[in-house]
């Protein structure tokens, strides 16, 4: 298993370059490596100071720095 699918993942963006549809489809990856929460801005916009804050608020934890999902998931490919 991931490492990082037991990890509350946030996503968000700030709306240019096909924001809604990159979000569509991180979420799909994430998925299919079964994260099992992820936490998106409305519309899959979230600047930085707002994910900041919902990072502390939800108390997201982060994976140790050298586990990164190159190095613990050797499925997870993104198109």
């Amino acid at each position: 298993m991931c490492v990082w699918s037991w990890l509350s993942q946030v996503l968000g963006g700030d709306g240019r370059y096909f924001n809604k549809e990159a979000a569509q489809i991180i979420l799909k990856l994430a998925a299919g490596n079964g994260v099992k929460k992820m936490i998106v801005g409305k519309d899959a916009l979230l600047c930085t100071p707002a994910a900041s804050a919902v990072i502390r608020a939800q108390k997201v934890r982060a994976p140790a720095p050298h586990t990164t999902p190159s190095a613990c998931c050797s499925e997870l490919s993104l198109v």
